[in-house]
């Protein structure tokens, strides 16, 4: 070890020395090389360069002029900060108009319902101006030529409509039957009622017991809130006798309707059609309802048509009133010959033959009966069902099973001691069929 050679450095003292620069220099450096003014020196560059590099060249040196300085980013720092500002204060002003639109919108909805009930009253004051005009023209040519106008005068009106029905306590006669019926009166013989007088007393003549009751207070002069037109007692009325669950009491009545085999097809589907419209039924759905509610024997024969979507309600209908007449053919038929047969086997006596002659013969008279009261053209049936009317009496405000003439009838007839006879035991035979027949299906 201690005789080892160390070889010393050869070129110490011939290696130049390096030269550090200081801080100032350093920085005012950098900050020349971020001044955008400040000259790129050339890079050294090849002898045999081509275009591709006088690119790079020229793309390097506009990102360095492109670079913004320290006080530039602060610029636009600050200016990004006062969009952002700008943006949020056209927000909240777009959220202000907004809401301003919406009340906007409500308060034209307002204006026009009364336009609405302006125009209205522009309408009555016209029609009242023209009949007041026309008294004082009839007044004038009274004075002057003596003869007054009254064949012009009732040539004017129109032809008076049947009166409206009674409205007592809405059970009888339902408001909304009345109401539709007292609207159209006044709408179709408007010139024999002119002045809201007219209208006021011919509402009031249409009204007995509890509705005369509620109206009576105001239609004084004195009153605190005397009525102003018919319309006011209308409205008044409906406050007391509408009945405010009578779609939901229509929907299920509705649901709960059945045809029995003895029923007539025409009286159920005049019910049926009531109560659809009442309770607001869809009509691509009365076609499978109405089968639904049909009894069994029906059901087999228009069994083809309910699914039928070229098959429409009105047809399937006819169809239906079809099968039934012909069901009841074939029922009366066969009641005829079973009496017959039981007639023939009880015995062959002559009081036995005439009592059994005159049972089929009164069966017979009661059956053109039902047929005459039920049996009615389409155009009179249509007829009576747009207009409301009960197919028994051929009066407004209640339908067939409710008709009170009905009812007073069949307990006229229940009072009459009467004894089985061959036909009433086949109804009860028939039903008793029927009801099996749908537990067996």
């Amino acid at each position: 070890m201690a005789g080892s050679k160390r070889n010393p450095p050869t070129n110490r003292g011939k290696q130049p020395a390096v030269v550090l620069e200081d801080d100032e220099s350093h920085e005012q450096e950098t900050v020349a090389a971020l001044d955008p003014n400040t000259p790129t020196p050339d890079p050294q560059r090849p002898v045999d360069t081509g275009d591709h590099d006088e690119e790079d060249e020229s793309s390097i040196r506009e990102r360095l002029y492109k670079t913004p300085n320290k006080e530039r980013f602060y610029e636009l720092a600050r200016d990004h900060k006062k969009l952002k500002e700008k943006i949020q204060q056209l927000e909240d002003e777009v959220t202000i108009l907004q809401a301003e639109k919406i009340e906007t919108e409500i308060l034209i909805e307002t204006l026009t319902q009364e336009r609405d009930e302006a125009t209205a009253h522009r309408d009555i004051a016209i029609r009242e101006r023209g009949d007041l005009a026309f008294r004082l023209v009839n007044v004038q040519n009274q004075i002057s030529s003596g003869a007054p106008i009254v064949e012009a005068a009732a040539s004017r009106k129109t032809t008076k409509m049947p009166d409206a029905p009674m409205l007592n306590d809405g059970k009888e006669v339902r408001f909304e039957t009345w109401e539709t019926v007292i609207r159209q009166k006044l709408e179709a013989n408007a010139d024999h009622y002119p002045l809201p007088v007219h209208r006021k007393l011919y509402v009031q003549s249409r009204c007995e017991g509890k509705a005369q009751l509620h109206i009576a207070p105001r239609m004084s002069a004195d009153a605190s809130t005397p009525y102003e037109d018919a319309e006011d007692i209308i409205l008044h009325l409906r406050t007391v006798f509408a009945n405010p669950n009578r779609r939901a009491e229509a929907y299920t009545a509705y649901h709960k309707l059945k045809m029995k085999p003895k029923d007539s097809f025409t009286d159920f589907l005049a019910e049926f059609m009531q109560l659809a419209e009442e309770a607001a039924v869809v009509i691509e759905n009365r076609k499978r309802d109405l089968y639904s509610k049909l009894p069994y024997l029906l059901q087999s024969q228009v069994m083809w048509a309910v699914n039928q979507e070229s098959v429409s309600f009105d047809t399937f209908t006819q169809n239906c009133q079809s099968m039934s007449h012909e069901i009841n053919l074939q029922q009366e038929a066969k009641s005829t010959s079973r009496a017959r047969s039981t007639a023939a086997i009880s015995g062959g006596s002559g009081g036995a033959s005439s009592t059994t002659t005159n049972q089929t013969y009164t069966s017979r008279v009661k059956r053109e009966e039902s047929t005459n009261n039920t049996g009615m053209s389409p155009a009179e049936r249509e007829t009576l069902m747009k207009e409301g009317r009960c197919f028994y009496c051929k009066e407004q405000g209640h339908m067939t099973r409710e008709c009170p003439k009905k009812k007073s009838t069949l307990a006229a007839v229940a009072t009459i001691p009467t004894t089985p006879t061959p036909r009433v035991n086949e109804i009860v035979e028939l039903e008793a069929d029927t009801d099996s027949g749908k537990v067996n299906a």
